[in-house]
């Protein structure tokens, strides 16, 4: 694999790996993470940790809480895409990207019409489209990035 994607899959997993960090340290315990950790045996080692980062979680801006790990969550999703996808032509790249902005934007959506369970936020879309923009924006560098994805000749 080339330098450059290694750098690509780091570049996507870094905002997902913050984003579900402030879920595990700052938010309540009602997400399927906490129930996994569980199986794994792992949430008493969360729960040391959390005595620590819960008292701050009151000092923190609500977007940073709230919003920010799904523009994190969107700009990894469209990174890896973007990467994924970028030796293909035609429709086919295009119909996955299309994925990011539906199963974000559309998650959103949903809650809203009252389809799926959870709080709508505009701020919520907000963030999405700028994570979706940012990372489409940072795929298109590490695509046109001499080295990153092109084949060694």
């Amino acid at each position: 694999m080339a330098g450059g994607n290694k750098h690509a899959i780091l570049f996507s997993a870094v905002p997902l790996i913050a984003g579900i960090s402030i879920y595990l340290l700052f938010r309540g315990e009602q997400t399927i993470v906490f129930s996994w950790l569980e199986e794994l045996q792992l949430k008493g080692a969360l729960q040391t940790v959390r005595t620590i980062t819960l008292p701050a979680a009151s000092h923190l801006p609500e977007w940073l809480l709230f919003n920010l790990p799904n523009g994190l969550w969107a700009f990894s999703y469209a990174l890896i895409i973007v990467f994924i996808w970028y030796r293909e032509q035609g429709y086919i790249q295009y119909l996955f990207f299309l994925t990011v902005p539906v199963l974000g934007l559309g998650y959103e959506l949903m809650q809203y019409a009252g389809v799926i369970a959870g709080t709508f936020c505009p701020l919520d879309l907000c963030f999405c489209l700028a994570g979706i923009v940012a990372g489409s924006a940072a795929g298109t560098i590490f695509k046109n990035k001499k080295g990153c994805y092109r084949e060694k000749s």
